[in-house]
C-alpha cells in the first residue's frame, strides 16, 4: 500500500474499524478500503473509502469536473463495485448501505467548502488527508509499530517534533513561506499553552515582540492597554509607575492667554 493508504488504514483501526485493504479489480487495479465497525458481531457501520494525495494541488480548476471525475473513476466504476461487492459476500451488508468516503489532501481553501457540497450531493463524505494525519500523529503512543509507514510518523513525533529547537528551525526554514509562517503563530499564540509560556517569558523578551510588532506604534499600545489589560484598578498604578521611569516627566499645560493682553 502507499503511504497515505497506510495511514488512513491505521486511522480507521484507530477508531475501532476492521479494515480490509487488499482490494484489487480486474487487471490487479489496487483499489481503496473497506472498513467495517462490529457491534456484537453484527455489522454496525461499513465505509468504503479511497484515497488520493497530491503534495501539490492537482485538482481542476472547476469544481464540477473534479468532483464528478472523481466521483465516476472511484465509485462509479462497474468494474470497482464488483470487487467491492465481492469481498462483502457472506456479510450482512447491502452494497447500498455501504458509505462512500473519499480523502483528499492539498484542499485549496478558496474550493473547500464547495468541494465537500458537491461531494455531499454525491453521497460520499470527503475527509481532509491532513486532518486524518493530524489525528494518527496524536493517537500514536510509545508502543513498538511494525508498519514502517507508523513506525516513521511515532519517530517524527517523539524525536523530531518533540525537540523545539528543531522544530523552530524547520518552520523557519524554507518549508514555510513567509505567509504560512504567520499563519502558524497566530495559530500558536492564539492557544492556552501559549499564554501560559507568556507568563513565564522573560520581560527582556516580550519587549523585543512588542518593538517587533504593530504595538510599537504608541496610540495602538495605549488602545491595547486600555481595552485588553488594564482595569479600574490597574490603570491609576500604572500610569504612576510610567511617570517613575527614567526620563519621563509630566507636562503641564500652559494656561491660555487672553487676546486683551495683546491690545
Amino acid at each position: 500500500m502507499s503511504a497515505e493508504k497506510e495511514i488512513v488504514n491505521f486511522w480507521y483501526n484507530l477508531q475501532g474499524y476492521f479494515t480490509i485493504t487488499n482490494l484489487k479489480s480486474k487487471g490487479n487495479r489496487d483499489l481503496g478500503i473497506i472498513a467495517l465497525k462490529f457491534d456484537k458481531e453484527k455489522v454496525s457501520d461499513a465505509v468504503y473509502a479511497d484515497v488520493s494525495c497530491s503534495i501539490s494541488n492537482a485538482l481542476e480548476a472547476n469544481n464540477d469536473i473534479s468532483v464528478n471525475a472523481l466521483a465516476r473513476e472511484k465509485f462509479g466504476n462497474v468494474v470497482v463495485m464488483q470487487a467491492i461487492d465481492s469481498q462483502l459476500k457472506g456479510m450482512p451488508i447491502p452494497l447500498e448501505q455501504l458509505r462512500k468516503a473519499m480523502v483528499l489532501g492539498s484542499l485549496p481553501k478558496s474550493r473547500k467548502e464547495d468541494m465537500i457540497r458537491k461531494f455531499k450531493e454525491q453521497k460520499i463524505e470527503l475527509i481532509e488527508f491532513e486532518g486524518v494525519l493530524s489525528s494518527v500523529l496524536h493517537g500514536l503512543d510509545t508502543q513498538y509499530y511494525k508498519n514502517d509507514v507508523i513506525r516513521t510518523l511515532q519517530l517524527m513525533k517523539y524525536l523530531l517534533l518533540s525537540d523545539p529547537k528543531t522544530m523552530a528551525e524547520m518552520f523557519s526554514s524554507e518549508m514555510l513561506n513567509a505567509s504560512l509562517r504567520g499563519e502558524l503563530i497566530n495559530h500558536m499564540i492564539s492557544s492556552e499553552d501559549a499564554v501560559k509560556a507568556f507568563r513565564k517569558t522573560g520581560e527582556e523578551k516580550m519587549g523585543e515582540i512588542i518593538r517587533n510588532s504593530t504595538l510599537r506604534n504608541p496610540e495602538k499600545l495605549a488602545t491595547v492597554l486600555q481595552k485588553n489589560v488594564l482595569n479600574s484598578k490597574t490603570r491609576k498604578p500604572f500610569v504612576d509607575s510610567l511617570m517613575k521611569q527614567k526620563g519621563m516627566k509630566r507636562v503641564k499645560a500652559k494656561k491660555e492667554v487672553s487676546l486683551k493682553k495683546f491690545f
